[in-house]
């Protein structure tokens, strides 16, 4: 049973713009089962709701019921089961002892960057803490969610909305059924409801990586998305750092806009090794493909494209990550995994793993002034397709997530990298490849121009590159002579037999 646990009306809080019914419409859009008004030193008599009720023809089964929220010595506390307004400035034990059987929840209590002492958050006179509200900021409701895995108090979420749109946005989940308003204080005061949230461990290379989704969506979605990235590892947690910080610095401000984004980073903490991101809502291309049609199929690979070309176009410096050194050791990584894990595609795979070794020595001695900063793992699966308004196709955007293996090297790296990675991962998908083309995703990247024999080439040395870290995957996967290893195979006689310059 969900409900919105803390909102105000304009008529009876003066800080508010929201009429009550405006706040129960939009409670019931948001499929909540109640709603309780909490306006500052009121308490909404029953007359008063049943009249409301009756005026606006409110469903019955929708429950409605007020509490309020009081000054305290303690702050701002939300009073559940009192029996009269309570409109001045109170010492909460009092209240407390007054009220024995009410329910006290501290409101908002991380907002404007407080951090209280964690004694403050076990006090007696306190029977939950609002860890989500809309009155604090990202970064203030984590800190909720941290404190309160970490201390286990009591916990519940309150919208705090004083504007229709935020109603029901912080909803409170409780475990049973409640009627009337001392059920709800019993509830809250006995741990059987909580905060309505999701949180899960996500797949990361190196790192932790967990995302959390904190309240309901809304029209357009509002749900708040964070990704928390941890490193227990000191040259992991340098390199993670150091990405986040471009991002943050360079990439961010390059990437406000409707169209074309990336995850906005909110904290790095170099403390407790951690970062903060923007969670992105949407779906990785790798999902979307496989239910909507071509001409919407058409349009996101495009994006795709000129998302990789925006990034591009901007000629950021950065230290090049000991490029020669990270790659000549994964290069003699695949060497030493392909001999050792013998198939019929092992010696057509070490000889591309020497030609690149060799060709490469080219680029880091003669390119540099050509290196930009690069996604470094540019693949279906990290290119998020989102809408603003899930009803508005308009409101699309593209957003790339995972920048662990960001680099600086030549943009036809990315390119190529991507090109292998999308025809590897669909190539089941026979008549895709043949709609969504090699051709169409660089006219898409060089905006119609036509590229040069050399670019041409770079970005299909750079796919071959590309197909010895997915054989790679393979192999260690035991899956040496699969399907998609044929596929690969296939593709690399093909693109040599295109190509033929590509190792000079």
């Amino acid at each position: 049973m969900l409900l919105e646990l803390h909102c105000h009306t304009i008529k009876h809080s003066k800080c508010s713009l929201a009429d009550p019914c405006e706040l129960i419409k939009q409670a019931i859009k948001k499929d909540l089962s109640g709603l309780v008004f909490t306006d500052h030193g009121y308490l909404w008599s029953d007359e008063e709701l049943a009249q409301l009720r009756q005026q606006y023809g409110i469903d019955k089964h929708f429950l409605l019921l007020s509490a309020q929220e009081v000054n305290t010595d303690f702050g701002h506390v939300i009073v559940y089961g009192a029996d009269k307004s309570l409109d001045g400035n109170y010492k909460l034990s009092d209240l407390k002892r007054q009220y024995s059987d009410a329910a006290f929840v501290w409101a908002h209590p991380f907002r404007k960057g407080a951090t209280p002492a964690d004694e403050k958050f076990l006090d007696k006179n306190l029977d939950a803490i609002e860890i989500f509200s809309s009155n604090h900021t990202i970064k203030e409701n984590y800190l909720g969610l941290k404190t309160w895995h970490r201390l286990k108090f009591n916990a519940v979420c309150g919208s705090d909305a004083h504007t229709v749109d935020r109603s029901g946005l912080f909803p409170t989940l409780f475990d049973h059924p409640v009627a009337n308003i001392k059920d709800v204080a019993e509830a809250i005061k006995n741990g059987s409801c909580r905060p309505f949230y999701k949180e899960e461990q996500m797949s990361g290379s190196h790192i932790t990586v967990t995302e959390v989704v904190i309240g309901t969506k809304g029209i357009p979605e509002r749900r708040e998305r964070i990704v928390i990235k941890k490193s227990d590892d000191s040259k992991n947690w340098n390199k993670l750092k150091e990405t986040s910080q471009i991002i943050r610095d360079y990439i961010c401000p390059a990437f406000f806009d409707r169209i074309y984004r990336v995850s906005q980073i909110y904290e790095i903490d170099d403390i407790e090794h951690t970062v903060m991101e923007e969670g992105q809502r949407g779906e990785p291309l790798t999902k979307l493909f496989s239910h909507v049609g071509s001409a919407v199929q058409k349009k996101y690979f495009e994006l795709a494209a000129k998302w990789l070309a925006k990034l591009h176009s901007y000629k950021i410096q950065t230290s090049v990550n000991n490029l020669e050194e990270l790659e000549n050791k994964r290069l003699t990584r695949y060497k030493k995994l392909f001999e050792e894990n013998k198939t019929k595609y092992s010696g057509q795979i070490l000889n591309i793993v020497e030609q690149v070794a060799k060709k490469e020595q080219d680029f880091y001695l003669k390119q540099t002034e050509d290196f930009v900063f690069l996604h470094g793992d540019y693949h279906p699966g990290n290119i998020i397709i989102g809408q603003d308004d899930s009803k508005d196709p308009d409101s699309a955007f593209v957003s790339v997530i995972d920048f662990n293996n960001s680099i600086n090297y030549v943009k036809e790296f990315d390119i190529g990298y991507f090109l292998a990675q999308y025809q590897s991962q669909f190539s089941h998908e026979k008549e895709l490849l043949k709609v969504l083309t090699q051709e169409l995703f660089l006219k898409s990247y060089f905006n119609g121009e036509t590229p040069s024999e050399k670019q041409i080439n770079d970005i299909m040395f750079f796919k071959l590159r590309g197909y010895l870290s997915i054989a790679a995957y393979f192999h260690s996967l035991g899956m040496g002579e699969s399907d998609k290893m044929a596929f690969i195979s296939d593709d690399i006689n093909k693109t040599l037999s295109e190509n033929k310059n590509i190792f000079l």
